[in-house]
């Protein structure tokens, strides 16, 4: 398991707000979904994951070795917190009744594992995988931060150029949602507020001199 030690921000100014409402109800404590020690890159854009509509929610995640190349494919992803049910292991195919809503072809291979039940329920999602690690035939309540869940991969939205199933570029893309919704993610407590002013931040999960 992983100890429960505060993030710290690497570069930019601080982006982790006051401690989430949210958070502060009866949820695990939610941690970075990498590895300890591992710096990842967290990015999002204006309606990212927000079904349509405006907000920052969805944050994809890159890494990048010492020269600042590309380092993320294959690359684990954990799930991040412990007493998870995986409750949806998929391929998104299509969106089938135009909701916007977890079938989207983008997403690729993706996990969702939920915390909880009823709607303060939190669910994790986890998209463009490169491989899956876990099943919906895992024992409920079996999932603990340090489960692999899969590893980082671009699968999703079929590239018109390429003709190939994949994203963009290597990442992975991850989501929080209460009661179905998109939810700025939380992590310890803290909301990583990415929006207008900051765009993307560096951070990691095993320092203690957030304040």
């Amino acid at each position: 398991r992983w100890p429960a030690t505060p993030l710290s921000i690497l570069l930019l100014m601080s982006v982790l707000g006051v401690p989430s409402a949210v958070a502060a109800q009866s949820e695990p404590v939610l941690h970075l979904p990498f590895a300890c020690g591992e710096i990842w890159h967290a990015s999002t854009r204006e309606g990212h994951g927000a079904l349509g509509g405006s907000g920052y929610y969805a944050v994809d995640w890159n890494h990048y070795d010492e020269k600042g190349n590309p380092d993320d494919r294959g690359r684990q992803v954990l799930a991040g917190a412990d007493g998870g049910t995986v409750v949806k292991v998929d391929r998104a195919i299509a969106d089938a009744n135009g909701d916007g809503i977890l079938d989207r072809s983008d997403y690729g291979n993706y996990v969702i594992v939920r915390y909880g039940e009823g709607e303060a329920a939190v669910e994790l999602l986890f998209a463009h995988l490169g491989t899956v690690a876990v099943s919906e035939d895992a024992k409920p309540g079996s999932i603990m931060a340090d489960t692999v869940i899969g590893t980082v991969g671009a699968d999703g939205i079929r590239n018109s150029t390429t003709g190939r199933n994949d994203s963009s570029a290597y990442h992975l893309h991850y989501e929080q949602r209460v009661d179905g919704k998109p939810r700025q993610v939380v992590f310890e407590g803290r909301t990583l507020s990415i929006g207008e002013a900051t765009e993307q931040v560096d951070i990691t999960n095993d320092h203690d001199d957030l304040k």
